[in-house]
Parts: structure tokens; C-alpha cells; sequence
């Protein structure tokens, strides 16, 4: 009994800790925390969970950004769209 509340805690350690890790930083000057799905050259695709615990999927133009950092689950860095190159 004990192995398997120590593996469900372990289990849902992982899982509250891997979610939301990646950052939008808008112009205003506010920051969230959210997983973005996907992003293109106009939008950003992002999940984040609401006041009411639902998950909510959004999108956001890039100009409304100053900038949105991806981690992966090991919290290391994989992307950041000030460093990428702009294109032309």
C-alpha cells in the first residue's frame, strides 16, 4: 500500500511540475505561464488552465508579444524567439 501511494505521488509530482513551463511575455509587460502547441509566423497556439481548473486552448499574435520561451520537460531551454533568426 505504502509502493503505491509513493508511486502515485511521485506520478502526479512529475506530472503538475511538467506542465506549464514554457512563457509568453506580452508588451504590456505580463507575463504567463502556459505549453504552447505550436507557432507560425503569425500565431502562437498556447494551453494554459483557467480559474476554474478547465483547460484552455488560445492564440496570440505575434505582435502583441515581446517575446515566448519553450522548455521541454526537463526544463532546458529549446527555444526563445528573440534569439531565432528573423527572416526576410
Amino acid at each position: 500500500m505504502k509502493l503505491f501511494f509513493c508511486v502515485t505521488f511521485f506520478i502526479l509530482t512529475n506530472y503538475c511540475f511538467s506542465q506549464y513551463n514554457d512563457t509568453l511575455y506580452f508588451k504590456s509587460g505580463n507575463v504567463k505561464s502556459c505549453t504552447i502547441l505550436k507557432y507560425d509566423s503569425q500565431y502562437v497556439h498556447y494551453e494554459y488552465r483557467g480559474q476554474k481548473g478547465k483547460l484552455i486552448n488560445n492564440r496570440i499574435s505575434h505582435s502583441s508579444l515581446r517575446s515566448f520561451v519553450i522548455y521541454n520537460e526537463f526544463n532546458e531551454q529549446i527555444y526563445n524567439s528573440k534569439s531565432a533568426k528573423k527572416e526576410d
